[in-house]
């Protein structure tokens, strides 16, 4: 299983600064699960191990756990794909897909940050409109390197 595996950092040196000061205004802790299957995305599942363990060891706000696709805890957020990475599942149902490198980053550390202290980016018309749906909605986001 990747989660256990020592890798090298991701993070450069010099982005851990910015990082930290980002995450100086995270309140609650945010647990970051991420699943991983061997033999299948070996690279991008070792980066999204060694993202996540960065990311954790920046500040104690972040919580990373590690889980193989097929265990018990994969199978009871229905993960089964190779590399997801759930956030805060307990309170939210945010999945990434994949691995989030490149224009994925940005919104991905943004997540973190809305998750932990409980705001969105949404402006106030845009909230108004998702709270008058009467019925729930499944928002898939997809971005694409080009």
């Amino acid at each position: 299983m990747f989660g256990g595996r020592k890798k090298a950092k991701v993070i450069q040196q010099d982005k851990e600064a910015i990082l930290r000061k980002k995450f100086d205004i995270l309140k609650k802790k945010i647990p970051i699960y991420v699943f991983t299957r061997e033999g299948e995305n070996d690279p991008f599942n070792r980066f999204t191990v060694a993202l996540i363990k960065d990311l954790g060891n920046l500040t104690p706000k972040i919580i990373p756990e590690f889980h193989e696709v097929g265990d018990e805890v994969s199978k009871k957020y229905d993960v089964s794909r190779s590399p997801s990475i759930l956030i805060d599942p307990e309170a939210y149902h945010i999945r990434y897909t994949g691995s989030p490198a490149g224009e994925e980053m940005r919104s991905f550390l943004d997540t973190i940050v809305m998750t932990s202290v409980g705001k969105t980016l949404l402006s106030s018309s845009a909230r108004e409109r998702l709270a008058a749906l009467k019925d729930g909605r499944h928002i898939q986001v997809f971005v694409t390197p080009t």
